[in-house]
């Protein structure tokens, strides 16, 4: 019996732009949630020193981001305040992962 090698159809195939901003806006969020969890482990993994608030804020950005959409369509403005001080926890979490990647960035310079 011979395998047959996968066909071009049967690989997954990434969105286009265009085609994600046709999705309505809870399906962006939940795609971009999907996305930013199954790349999470490599913020630890290129910055293993990550002070511990910015994991947790991190993790909680992308938490709230799956429960948002994830049963009910209707969100609180608790939800929303929640998810904007995730965001902002993240942001400076990605602010300061910049500012520790710098020297190396410039010794490779």
């Amino acid at each position: 019996m011979t395998t047959n090698p996968s066909s071009p159809q049967d690989e997954p195939k990434i969105p286009t732009e265009d085609e994600i901003a046709a999705l309505p806006r809870g399906a962006r969020v939940a795609f971009a949630a999907r996305c930013a969890r199954r790349v999470q482990p490599l913020f630890t993994h290129f910055w293993p020193d990550a002070p511990r608030k910015h994991v947790e804020a991190i993790d909680n950005a992308i938490t709230l981001a799956e429960r948002r959409f994830e049963g009910s369509r209707s969100a609180s403005v608790n939800v929303y305040a929640d998810a904007a001080r995730a965001a902002a926890r993240a942001d400076d979490a990605a602010a300061d992962a910049a500012y520790a990647d710098a020297p190396a960035a410039y010794a490779a310079a």
